[in-house]
């Protein structure tokens, strides 16, 4: 093959890719209302649908019944056939909505300075509350024992 037979391939190769990526469109980004868990069913506030079969939701992530009624973010691939969970939407929009809770454990390796409180029964203590005002080394592992709290 010539090297003017390399640059001919190469053009029309460019030209198919470029012809190929004008084709796709972009993906769509909508929130949707939780309006029922069985089949999961999600509405958009124009009133399309997004049901069970076409939405991807990691496994951990579970909704409850006290959830209906709230706004999720869901973007959707080029073809608008398959819905990706992102996130609860925040309300008022752009405020992080709820405060973050954290129901499990830590392995940490390092120095920790921190002020604890709770209770004392006949055995080990139990801490109720606390904060951690420095932390200097490695967290090892990061627990969730019941998932993020709510």
């Amino acid at each position: 093959m010539s090297e003017t037979d390399v640059l001919k391939l190469k053009k029309a190769m460019t030209r198919i890719a470029a012809d190929y990526v004008g084709t796709l469109k972009t993906a769509t980004i909508v929130h949707a209302k939780l309006e029922k868990l069985e089949p999961l069913t999600f509405k958009r506030d124009d009133d399309i649908e997004l049901k069970e079969e076409f939405l991807v939701v990691p496994k951990y992530r579970k909704f409850t019944e006290e959830e209906i009624g709230h706004y999720f973010v869901f973007q959707s691939n080029a073809e608008g056939q398959v819905w990706y969970y992102l996130y609860e939407a925040s309300s008022p929009q752009g405020s992080n909505g709820v405060d973050y809770y954290f129901d499990g454990t830590h392995k940490l390796k390092g120095n920790v300075k921190c002020t604890l409180y709770g209770t004392c029964p006949d055995g080990a203590v139990v801490v109720t509350n606390g904060t951690i005002e420095l932390f200097e080394g490695d967290i090892i592992e990061i627990k969730h024992d019941k998932g993020i709290k709510k």
